[in-house]
C-alpha cells in the first residue's frame, strides 16, 4: 500500500531537505485497524530522471508489527512505476492533448537542452505510453472531476463543450480517438477544478492524491492501492 507524501513539492526540495525533515509514521493500519502499530521498515531506492540526470530517491517504508502490513510513503513528485517526475509526465500529456504536436516533438521539448548528443529522454515511445494510459481512463477522470465540481458548487461545468484533441485524427482506432477527445475535455473541466491553465494535469495529479473523493494516482497505468494522506499524524 502507498500513502501519498507531500513533505517535498519537488525533487530539488527533497535533495536539500530530505535529511532534516521528520516524516512521522502512519497513525493507523488500514489492514487491521491498530493504532500506533507501525515500525520503521527501511526504504527502497527509486531512480528518477530530470534534465538528463539520474537521481536516487529513498522511499520510506513502515511495517505494522501486529498484522505485518507494509506501507510506503511515495513523495508526490514521483509516480509509481514511472522513472520520470510527475511534472514531466503531466507536461508531456498536456502538450500532446491540447496542441498540435507529435510524440517525437513532445519528447524533444521535454528533454534536457544540453543533451543534444544523446537520444531524447523521455523517448517518443515513452510519451506515447503516457498519453495512451491516461487517455484510456479519461472517461472515469471526467466523471470524478464533474462530481467534485458539483460538490464544490461550480455550475460552469455544464457549459463545457465536448472536448477535441487536435491530434486525435492520427489515432488508428475510433476508441483511441474518442479517448483522446475525452482527455482534452478532462483538461477543460480540470482547469475549472484547479483554477489553472497550462499546468492542469499536474495540478489534477496533486488534487486526486490530496482531496478528490476517490484517491488515485492518475498518472500511473497500474491500479495502485492508496491510503488517504490524513492517516498520518502530520499532513505530509
Amino acid at each position: 500500500m502507498i500513502i501519498p507524501c507531500f513533505a517535498f513539492e519537488s525533487l530539488e526540495e527533497y535533495k536539500q531537505n530530505s535529511d532534516s525533515v521528520d516524516l512521522g509514521r502512519p497513525s493507523q493500519c488500514e489492514a487491521c485497524g491498530a493504532e500506533d502499530s507501525f515500525w520503521g521498515h527501511g526504504f527502497y531506492r527509486r531512480k528518477v530522471f530530470q534534465d538528463g540526470t539520474e537521481t536516487l530517491v529513498k522511499v520510506p517504508r513502515f511495517l505494522c508489527h501486529l498484522c505485518g502490513k507494509t506501507v510506503s510513503l511515495l513523495f508526490s513528485f514521483l509516480v509509481a512505476f514511472r522513472k520520470h517526475l510527475a511534472t514531466t509526465v503531466a507536461e508531456g500529456i498536456e502538450k500532446y492533448s491540447v496542441s498540435e504536436a507529435t510524440y517525437r516533438g513532445v519528447s524533444t521539448a521535454l528533454s534536457s537542452l544540453d543533451a543534444e548528443d544523446h537520444p531524447p529522454n523521455p523517448s517518443h515511445s515513452t510519451v506515447f505510453r503516457w498519453v495512451k494510459d491516461i487517455a484510456a481512463q479519461a472517461a472515469s477522470l471526467c466523471f470524478h472531476i464533474q462530481k467534485e465540481l458539483i460538490l464544490r458548487g461550480n455550475l460552469h461545468a455544464s457549459n463545457i463543450e465536448p472536448g477535441y484533441c487536435p491530434n486525435s485524427w492520427k489515432a488508428k482506432t475510433d476508441q483511441k480517438k474518442a479517448n483522446l477527445n475525452t482527455l482534452a475535455e478532462c483538461i477543460q473541466l480540470g482547469s475549472l477544478l484547479v483554477n489553472d491553465n497550462g499546468r492542469t494535469i499536474e495540478k489534477l495529479h496533486t488534487a486526486f492524491l490530496k482531496n478528490v473523493e476517490t484517491i488515485q494516482m492518475i498518472l500511473c497505468k497500474h491500479l495502485v492501492k492508496l491510503s488517504a494522506p490524513h492517516n498520518l499524524r502530520h499532513l505530509i
